[in-house]
């Protein structure tokens, strides 16, 4: 009796060890977990899980991936298979090609897939708070530029109504004037010019005046003489 606790206590013991030992990662760039991991802390890695660009073949055995988010930083990639989990850390430049499970059993190939994620951390980008005192010049010059703009219009709105008021005066007082004079002193106003001239007639008349003349005393003299 003490004989079978003994071997049942002692075949219990090595099921746990041989289930207690992860099998072949198959991968030289992975490092193998026994159990499950659902999370990034599960899976003894840093940051949380964050959505990656990547294909799984048709066989649900491998993963590429091809893309990850701007800002982030990829800590390690989980391929869960089987009874353990590979975890795939400083893969080095994309894409990354044919991640996978943990070898199943003693088929001697990874075991298909049953999940995987990514984990990663968001890093904080300095150039894209730089332009923060670019645009606080920019406000600046925009509120000086209206500040003259608003002035010159205030200048300009406060002399045209003077140049207006003495240029209506001006015109009201000459019409009057003129209307005034026309009607009042009719007798005085001077007599238009028409381009006649009658001095010409004035040296003809004398002339025959003096032809006239002429006529009467010469036979007057002639009839002296004799």
């Amino acid at each position: 009796m003490l004989l079978t606790l003994g071997a049942t206590f002692a075949a219990s013991g090595v099921a746990a060890a041989a289930t207690d030992t992860p099998p072949p990662s198959g991968d030289d760039r992975a490092v193998v977990h026994s159990g499950n991991a659902v999370t990034c802390e599960q899976a003894h890695l840093t940051g949380g899980i964050v959505k990656v660009t990547a294909t799984v073949d048709a066989s649900n055995t491998y993963v590429t991936v091809t893309g990850v988010p701007d800002g982030t930083v990829i800590t390690g990639i989980v391929v869960k298979g089987s009874d353990a989990f590979n975890v795939y850390s400083n893969l080095g430049r994309l894409p990354w090609k044919n991640l996978h499970a943990p070898i199943a059993g003693n088929s001697g190939k990874p075991a298909t897939i049953s999940h995987w994620f990514a984990c990663g951390t968001e890093t904080t980008s300095s150039t894209s708070k730089t332009p923060c005192p670019p645009s606080s010049t920019s406000v600046t010059s925009s509120t000086s530029s209206t500040s003259s703009t608003s002035s010159t219009s205030n200048t300009s709105t406060t002399t045209a109504p003077s140049s207006t008021t003495t240029t209506a005066s001006v015109t009201t007082t000459t019409t009057a004037v003129a209307a005034a004079t026309t009607t009042t002193n009719p007798a005085t106003t001077p007599l238009a010019y028409t381009g006649f001239s009658g001095g010409w007639l004035v040296i003809l008349a004398a002339i025959l005046l003096l032809g006239g003349a002429a006529l009467i005393a010469i036979p007057k003299l002639r009839a002296r003489r004799r």
